[in-house]
């Protein structure tokens, strides 16, 4: 009997493979692509007890950067609030936070990607 590999890793790499071949690599590429980095992960990472946050948040980035953008083509707070069901405040945290990411070219590639 060999040696079964443990499916945690089996799952992470079909994830990436999925979501390479759907971003148009070929399925034998991204197979061995997506084997080779949850490898990588295993060598760095092995027997390490590692939390993986929901992170919520960045379920929320492309409603945050139409928000944005709204901002940057020259809508108001007001106009924003009623638009987004957000409050002021948060239409202006949102704002902030996507100026400041920019600023500083902070890696937030759902938030930032189109803010030209």
């Amino acid at each position: 009997m060999g040696i079964q590999y443990p499916e945690v890793l089996m799952d992470a790499a079909a994830s990436l493979a999925h979501e390479l071949e759907r971003r148009g690599i070929s399925p034998e590429v991204a197979s061995d692509a997506s084997f080779a980095a949850v490898e990588h992960l295993r060598a760095q990472w092995g027997g390490a007890d590692i939390y993986i946050p929901k992170a919520a948040v960045l379920d929320l980035a492309p409603k945050h950067l139409l928000v944005y953008e709204h901002w940057k083509a020259g809508d108001d707070y007001l106009k924003l609030m009623r638009e987004f069901g957000y409050t002021v405040q948060w239409i202006r945290q949102i704002i902030r936070a996507a100026r400041l990411a920019r600023s500083q070219k902070v890696a937030a590639p759902m938030l930032l990607e189109d803010c030209g």
